[in-house]
């Protein structure tokens, strides 16, 4: 089993399907192309992309439709052929859309709506997803259950 060294969890085991392949990197990160997808029960809903090779990268994500469950998927035909899922206007079962989830020191979170993770849960095939339109924020307020999380209480970027 492959591990990965991560400055907020030390060394981690890791399934190979778990494993992420950005071929454009991210946006502002272009050279880091390889993360792995961390979930942690006690933290639910929010998962961890961990890059594979500099343990001090790290971004929290959740699910686009834990934020909003009627959030509109709106990725254009060039992403769609990156990661290999078909040409609809809502790509069928077998990917996961995900908001990176950002916030400043004892501020609460706000997720990228604008821009979400996009992965071919069968190929581990990666992008952020830029979306053309203006529909949703970069900066979309996040709320659980009727308060506001700390950034402080949940390791990572």
């Amino acid at each position: 089993m492959p591990h990965v060294l991560t400055r907020d969890f030390g060394t981690l085991a890791y399934e190979p399907p778990a494993e992420l392949y950005f071929p454009r990197g991210l946006p502002g990160f272009d050279d880091q192309n390889r993360f792995v997808l961390m979930e942690r029960e006690q933290q639910a809903p929010i998962v961890f992309l961990q890059s594979l090779t500099t343990p001090a990268l790290c971004f929290r994500a959740v699910s686009v439709w834990a934020i909003d469950p009627e959030y509109q998927v709106g990725i254009v035909a060039d992403d769609l052929d990156t990661v290999g899922l078909d040409h609809q206007p809502q790509p069928a079962d077998g990917f996961l859309c995900l908001a990176i989830l950002a916030a400043k020191d004892g501020e609460p979170f706000t997720a990228n709506l604008l821009a979400p993770v996009i992965v071919n849960r069968q190929t581990g095939v990666s992008l952020q997803a830029i979306r053309a339109d203006a529909r949703y924020s970069h900066c979309h307020p996040v709320l659980t259950a009727g308060t506001s999380p700390d950034a402080e209480d949940t390791p990572c970027l």
